[in-house]
């Protein structure tokens, strides 16, 4: 187990580099509230703010060490195996010890680590709280769950489910201390900013995330995720066949050492139903399903090595089975995923940025500019750390005001773009967080770099932008 999780962190601490994601901005977020300013009031933030607050805080420790941060979700998973080794052991379950195996380095795990982007936060505090539930620490479970759901919103239908069990198995007691943890924890973390800017935390946390544009195709999405997790997800079938026939849904089914993983069930299925109902999913969420796919599948496999012969003989093959499409994946994202979203030349952005006259801030894609904020001592302009293009879909904030205020006082715009000149496509692709007519009047490329091994987003390109 310990040895596992121990391969697992070198493999991902060898592999550190920086990459285009959303982890940026909350880091940028973190050094913005260090220095005074409050998240929803003084910029935006469309998550709950545990994920920034934590960050806030491992910046006393690590400081502008900006790669260092890049090792978290490796960390935050490599506890999550330990915590379903744990879980499965208080099941009595043989097999336990091979769970941080699998879930480690199957395909999700290992393509979604590589992104700072607060699911794995997420997964390890909702692990966390059940841990504790089963120990019978009611409240603080309660804490934790709450804290899972102050990093994702999308914990929320899983949270949902648990307090239906408890109200189901007439849990009272439990479900009191339950909830006065959990709305505590909430009263801390978010009480403040519902007092202070009610409205942005309405807006940015309900308003945006429901009336936001399906940012890719949920069932290429999900297409994806089942052909990479097909040996997950056909033994967690039959574990949850197996918990539906031992424990026939009893209100008096144990929990803890005894219980098979039925009341999981309340939990995983809210989950899952939300997942399929909303229209804008990524694959990274998706990795919130996997710890319950393991206990479920573990549970399947448990019962096959306990019957008899015959079952472990059938164990054997699916074990064969199982090896072969983990071995594969493992492949493939070493052979290809791991080269995605991969930023190198960072440091020679940052390099060339620190150079231009300190007239003007940064502006630009999310997914880069923060970073490159962080590494040149840059400022972004007027605090639009956040410039996701569904910010501006869902009327969050106004393209057309924000790009006229940028180009009023002067910007630096950084953008990964696609230049195709062959194929009539030139500087395409800032379109979503800065308005084309005030682009193509204003602004003037100044320099450009590559962008790595990326064919269609193949340029990053340093405009400045400017009525002046």
């Amino acid at each position: 187990m310990a040895a596992t999780a121990a391969v697992f962190l070198l493999l991902k601490i060898t592999g550190l580099t920086f990459r285009f994601s959303d982890g940026n901005i909350y880091l940028y977020m973190a050094k913005a509230i260090g220095e005074g300013f409050w998240p929803y009031r003084d910029f935006v933030l469309v998550d709950p703010p545990f994920l920034v607050f934590l960050l806030t805080a491992l910046r006393a420790l690590i400081r502008d060490h900006f790669l260092a941060y890049q090792v978290i979700p490796a960390v935050l998973e490599a506890g999550s195996s330990i915590l379903l080794y744990v879980l499965l052991r208080l099941r009595g379950n043989k097999l336990s010890f091979l769970a941080p195996l699998l879930y480690l380095f199957s395909f999700t795990v290992l393509a979604t680590s590589d992104y700072l982007t607060g699911v794995q936060l997420a997964v390890f505090l909702m692990l966390m709280a059940i841990f504790l539930y089963e120990k019978n620490k009611s409240i603080w479970s309660g804490v934790l769950w709450a804290l899972a759901a102050l990093t994702k919103l999308y914990v929320a239908p899983a949270i949902l489910g648990f307090l239906i069990y408890n109200i189901w198995r007439k849990e009272f007691a439990k479900l009191g201390r339950i909830i006065t943890g959990g709305a505590l924890t909430t009263v801390v973390f978010l009480g403040p900013f519902l007092f202070t800017a009610p409205t942005q935390v309405y807006k940015y946390l309900w308003v945006m995330h429901f009336n936001r544009p399906a940012g890719l195709d949920k069932w290429n999405v999900w297409g994806f995720f089942v052909s990479h997790e097909w040996f997950l997800l056909a033994t967690a079938a039959a574990g949850i066949y197996f918990c539906f026939k031992k424990t026939k849904l009893h209100r008096d089914a144990p929990i803890g050492k005894s219980a098979t993983g039925e009341y999981l069930l309340w939990l995983f299925i809210p989950l899952l139903a939300f997942f399929l109902v909303y229209k804008d999913v990524y694959y990274l969420y998706l990795d919130s399903l996997l710890p319950y796919l393991l206990i479920f599948s573990f549970i399947f496999l448990n019962w096959l090595y306990e019957k008899d012969i015959r079952a472990r003989m059938a164990l054997a093959v699916v074990a064969v089975m199982g090896f072969s499409s983990l071995t594969g994946f493992i492949f493939n994202y070493y052979q290809v995923t791991r080269a995605d979203g991969q930023f190198p030349n960072a440091l020679e952005v940052a390099a060339y940025v620190k150079t231009l006259p300190p007239e003007f801030d940064l502006y630009g894609g999310q997914e880069m500019v923060s970073l490159v904020a962080l590494l040149s001592g840059r400022k972004l302009f007027n605090n639009y750390i956040d410039t996701n293009a569904q910010i501006f879909a869902t009327n969050t904030l106004d393209l057309e005001q924000v790009s006229n205020e940028a180009a009023d006082k002067g910007v630096y715009l950084i953008g990964r773009l696609a230049d195709h000149p062959e194929l009539g496509i030139q500087n395409y692709g800032s379109e979503g967080y800065f308005a084309k007519d005030v682009f193509e009047k204003y602004c003037k490329e100044i320099k450009d770099f590559p962008n790595g091994n990326q064919e269609l987003l193949n340029k990053i390109v340093i405009f400045k932008c400017s009525k002046n």
